[in-house]
């Protein structure tokens, strides 16, 4: 879209790429404000924290971010981080503001400059690179899914020979772990869709 309208021999309905802009934008701030049982996901320590908070009839963007990291523990002694910022993300709040910028440029009729485009280009690269850490952190708690599946396999059988074992502790562990997972993937799935940013580009 952003292309569209950066073209020079063009004569876009500036009021109508300022609305589907406006609409983006509201997605964009959905998917970082997502929360996963209850906490932000996206908020590093701040997981009670809503990390955006836009008011339309003011266009007043607030911003509370932390970026603190989630450790849990996976194994004895081993903690693996769990979460993404909007700062590893996004680089900040920074492609939230220039989107709002070039929306109300556009509102007044007034075309975006060269180089708050080619910023927004720069931001959008970063956050296209930081998809590779999202996939390796994927890739990371799948294979911890196949270790905890060897495990629970292993524990079953350890159980069916020692009827002593502490069924309690051993159900609390693979709740905990399933926990892991659970908070893990719902990071993942949750990361903005690459192709909102795609559009707005």
């Amino acid at each position: 879209m952003l292309v569209e309208i950066a073209n020079p021999a063009r004569q876009p309905d500036y009021q109508t790429y300022a609305n589907r802009l406006n609409e983006l934008f509201k997605q964009l701030l959905d998917s970082v404000n997502t929360r996963f049982r209850g906490k932000y996901i996206f908020n590093g320590t701040k997981t009670d924290v809503k990390p955006f908070d836009y008011n339309e009839n003011t266009d007043f963007l607030s911003v509370d971010l932390s970026n603190g990291v989630i450790e849990f523990e996976v194994n004895d002694g081993v903690y693996e981080k769990v979460n993404f910022t909007v700062e590893e993300l996004f680089g900040g709040r920074e492609i939230f503001d220039l989107i709002l910028q070039i929306k109300n440029l556009l509102r007044n009729g007034t075309r975006p400059s060269d180089s708050l485009l080619q910023r927004f280009n720069e931001i959008f690269e970063f956050i296209v690179s930081q998809a590779s850490n999202v996939g390796a952190l994927m890739n990371r708690f799948l294979l911890l899914q196949k270790q905890i599946e060897k495990q629970n396999t292993i524990l079953r059988e350890i159980l069916s020979i020692r009827q002593d074992t502490d069924m309690a502790q051993q159900a609390i562990n693979l709740q905990r772990d399933r926990l892991i997972l659970e908070s893990a993937y719902a990071v993942a799935g949750r990361i903005v869709q690459k192709t909102i940013i795609d559009y707005l580009r």
